[in-house]
């Protein structure tokens, strides 16, 4: 699998910290990573209720029924059950733990013996005056990886035990499909076949916990080279006499559990028991709520694409470990370091496991699992395996780059590393204090923070929307029913969606959060207040208003301040901007530099207005005949170059000598901002908010369609410095939007946007979300991929005549290459060329832009490194068969806008 079956819905931010912040805090904490607080780490490799959810899951959330009795969550649960497993009765239980605590108190007496692979001790077992026996393959720890089934029971010690013990002497075999104690590893459906046929034979039940069935199923599958999954995972379950489920696994939700029991006899007093552990038999100790999200989790794993792409992420990770030579196994959760091969020169007194815990957490802020009794960690072989597992759908594979650099630089350091002295004597992980036998742990670690090479999203991805794959037949009748125009695709029928980045962000938790205490009123109220108070702050402009979205603020600006005839000079047009202006009557101008119409032509500051041709219309038409100076943040039709600061104060003394406004599209004030702190020396070293500030300071006012840089799904503000100017402003709002409190939006909008704005400004995420766009370019331009260069900030523009030079333009290769694009690989792209320029309402001829351009549109916080990865391959591929794509004509044309509803037919069939 090439990249994620999903796309990022939701993120939760990660907080940046120093080594020496992440020394302090861990000295507070006794120098045990576990008793850190969880806002103090960044990468939690915990898989255990870490996973993200997807959509369905949040949806699931908001309906769940929290009857005491016969709720309806617990019915969804059963009926999710019995369609992917064929099961019905399942016992409801709060997690494992409950789960195995009803097997236990059912099934154990004292002095029986439970025989189980799970390579570590059960308090519960002990609990019931049980023992333990592990009948676990002896070389299990020492496996290289998943496909050697390291968990597998060793089948003659297991008959041998069975035979020493007898019927009466075994309260059941428990056999793990990944047990925690064996990093993972799985167990092939052959071997637990065998133990079946073993238990059967001596009259012993067999229970199986199936937390991890399909990830274990995938493995059995690519061991056998084929088979249908869920097939797989049903004859791993028809081992069992009784099964149990932890839903926070494979299921990937943050709580609950199941046991079922084939004997029906079992399986009532299973449920019999749970009434007196876990609460009543349709419950089990989960809310409702949770129920539903797990029930959906159930559903969507059997579909095993998310089981593949998180053993695909853990094989990537391992990869790069043992790149670096560090002594590491894979596993079906995530990777085992082997702590004493990392630091010989440490005695067991000194604690390898939980120094090398704390020097990743100190060197990278990585959490390691380590968790329960302490003896499971301090003995052997618990004390010299270090697990870090991977949380499902959560991270990205910068992350895991970030992960592997961490662990490296403390392997490479690993001979410099002391110990720690253990100050109490705990019964549990939780209860361990530790203190240096050095005065620090290690001499220095020599790693560099955040550096260009290691730039990883400052985010987690909490919630994700999955993705539906096509094949090309289905591809190519989809475009065909589009009319070959991307934008009358169905969304459903898009695998990668780089037609705009407007409202399509990834929302952060803080903004959901937000959200969910609002005052829904759409007079008077706090959060209006919050939001004009911010913008206020962080803009300069001193009256703020709201709009529902962008568009609705120009139509405002340009009814309010331009008069019949006059000029609307500006850095290049945009579509519905321009619209706008000329439907006050305003005619737009073009001012912006020659060489923004040059795609080839690599100056960095293609935003910049061309001052000589803006003074040249002042002297020709007269400053009282233009109505204000149109000037964008990072020019999207021309690239989404920016414009410089230099520039920028040109054009604003040159503006306040004749007494014209500068109205800024501010729409993507935060990317100019930032690509101003990158390329210009000058403003190195301030903060993008600061550079915001001053960028808005030589202008008179904005609109913002704040669905872009501000990373809300709706929204606009209309910003001046003028009382006169927004008394009309608010005038006109009310007539056409909404009111002044709210301009149209409501108030959960509102609030999200407020703290959209706050999150936009973070330094850490603007430098990643421009990073994410300019490796996107250089790769296709170190493919040969004929690009606007250099690589602007929200979207890569394909240069539609050097990648089709045979099509004519008034057969619209852009629009071409876009369906074309869809066509081969699923991705959604977006003309910019002579179909969006429209036709010269005087001769009705089509404008033939300078520029005709497909935009690649990232959307914010979405996509990750391996869906760019995707789309530049599937555009290399395109490259290669380029001349079999033929340009297009109108099938129908719309008077207005005509970009977005047209619809086209092949000049020529398409042979590619």
């Amino acid at each position: 699998m090439r990249s994620e079956p999903y796309k990022i819905k939701e993120v939760k931010k990660s907080r940046a910290l120093k080594p020496y912040e992440r020394w302090n805090i861990l000295k507070a904490a006794g120098f045990n990573t576990f008793n850190v607080l969880s806002d103090h780490v960044a990468f939690d490799m915990v898989a255990r209720g870490m996973s993200a959810w997807s959509h369905f899951q949040k949806a699931a959330l908001m309906v769940g029924d929290e009857a005491y009795a016969g709720a309806r969550s617990y019915y969804s649960l059963e009926g999710a059950v019995r369609e992917v497993f064929g099961v019905t009765g399942i016992v409801p239980a709060h997690n494992r733990i409950g789960a195995e605590k009803l097997v236990a108190t059912t099934m154990i007496a004292a002095g029986q013996t439970v025989l189980h692979n799970r390579g570590q001790a059960s308090g519960l077992v002990a609990a019931q005056g049980g023992e333990e026996v592990d009948v676990t393959n002896p070389q299990a720890a020492t496996m290289p990886g998943p496909a050697s089934f390291g968990a597998d029971v060793d089948l003659k010690r297991l008959e041998g035990e069975l035979h020493r013990l007898g019927r009466r002497g075994v309260a059941y075999v428990h056999v793990d499909l990944c047990p925690d104690g064996w990093g993972g590893q799985p167990v092939s459906v052959d071997n637990l076949e065998r133990v079946a046929a073993l238990a059967r034979t001596h009259g012993v039940p067999l229970v199986v916990d199936i937390s991890d069935v399909f990830t274990v199923a995938w493995w059995n599958r690519a061991a056998a080279e084929g088979g249908e999954l869920g097939e797989v995972a049903r004859r791993l379950l028809a081992c069992a006499d009784v099964v149990l489920m932890d839903a926070s696994h494979d299921a990937r939700s943050d709580v609950g559990g199941f046991v079922w029991a084939r004997d029906p006899d079992t399986n009532d007093a299973l449920r019999n028991q749970v009434v007196v552990f876990e609460g009543l038999h349709t419950y089990g100790g989960m809310t409702g709520r949770a129920m539903d999200v797990f029930a959906v989790g159930v559903r969507e794993m059997a579909g095993g694409e998310l089981a593949q792409w998180h053993q695909t992420q853990i094989g990537e990770l391992a990869d790069m470990l043992w790149a670096d030579g560090v002594p590491a196994v894979r596993g079906t959760r995530g990777i085992v370091l082997d702590a004493a091969a990392f630091f010989p020169q440490l005695g067991a007194d000194e604690h390898p496991k939980f120094v090398l815990a704390a020097c990743l957490y100190i060197q990278g802020g990585i959490r390691p699992r380590i968790d329960g009794t302490w003896r499971a960690h301090s003995e052997p072989p618990g004390s010299r395996w270090l697990h870090l597992e991977l949380p499902r759908c959560a991270y990205t594979r910068n992350h895991l780059r970030e992960i592997a650099d961490v662990v490296g630089s403390v392997w490479a350091a690993r001979s410099e590393i002391t110990g720690l002295r253990l100050a109490n004597q705990p019964e549990f992980v939780d209860e361990a204090v530790f203190e240096p036998v050095h005065e620090r742990l290690f001499v220095t670690i020599p790693r560099a923070e955040r550096s260009a090479r290691r730039l990883f999203e400052p985010y987690k991805i909490a919630i994700f929307e999955p993705l539906k794959v096509t094949d090309r037949p289905y591809r190519v009748q989809a475009i065909r029913e589009a009319g070959y125009n991307t934008f009358l695709l169905r969304s459903e029928d898009v695998y990668i969606d780089f037609l705009t980045d407007s409202g399509t962000s990834a929302m952060s938790c803080h903004q959901w959060e937000g959200m969910t205490d609002t005052s829904d009123t759409p007079y008077g109220n706090r959060h209006i207040q919050e939001l004009v108070e911010t913008f206020r702050e962080v803009l300069g402009f001193e009256h703020i208003i709201p709009t529902h979205q962008g568009r609705a603020a120009e139509h405002i600006m340009s009814q309010c301040m331009i008069r019949p005839g006059q000029l609307v000079p500006g850095n290049m047009y945009f579509t519905t901007t321009k619209l706008h202006q000329e439907m006050a009557g305003g005619v737009f101008v073009d001012v912006i530099v020659d060489e923004a119409h040059d795609p080839g032509n690599d100056f960095p500051w293609k935003g910049n207005i061309d001052c000589a041709k803006l003074q040249a219309e002042i002297d020709r038409v007269g400053a009282e005949n233009i109505a204000y100076i149109s000037h964008e943040c990072c020019v999207n039709m021309a690239g989404g170059q920016p414009f410089s600061m230099d520039n920028l104060k040109e054009v604003s003394r040159l503006c306040q000598r004749y007494g014209i406004p500068i109205m800024f599209d501010a729409t993507r004030c935060v990317e100019n901002a930032w690509m101003i702190k990158m390329k210009d020396p000058a403003y190195a070293d301030r903060s993008v908010r600061e550079i915001l500030r001053e960028m808005m300071s030589y202008g008179d006012g904005c609109t913002i369609s704040c669905k872009k840089d501000f990373l809300v799904n709706m929204g606009g503000i209309l910003a001046c410095n003028s009382s006169e100017l927004a008394r009309r402003f608010r005038r006109m709002l009310r007539v056409w939007e909404g009111e002044v409190t709210n301009g149209g939006l409501d108030t959960k909008d509102i609030v999200a946007l407020t703290r959209g704005l706050l999150d936009s400004l973070e330094d850490d995420y603007i430098r990643m979300r421009i990073e994410q766009t300019q490796e996107f370019g250089r790769k296709l331009l170190a493919a040969g991929i004929p690009i606007v260069v250099p690589p602007g900030s929200h979207a890569i523009f394909i240069d539609a005549r050097r990648f089709l030079p045979h099509v004519d333009q008034d057969e619209f290769p852009a629009q071409a290459l876009a369906a074309a694009i869809y066509i081969e690989t699923g991705v959604r792209t977006m003309e910019r060329g002579n179909v969006s320029k429209g036709r010269n309402p005087a001769t009705g001829e089509n404008y033939r832009p300078k520029l005709e351009l497909v935009r690649c549109t990232v959307p914010r916080r979405v996509y990750t490194a391996s869906h760019i990865d995707y789309v530049v391959e599937g555009i290399v591929r395109l490259w290669e068969k380029r001349d079999a794509i033929s340009g297009l004509r109108f099938v129908y044309e719309p008077k207005v806008l005509r970009f977005f509803q047209s619809r086209f037919e092949p000049v020529r069939p398409w042979t590619f």
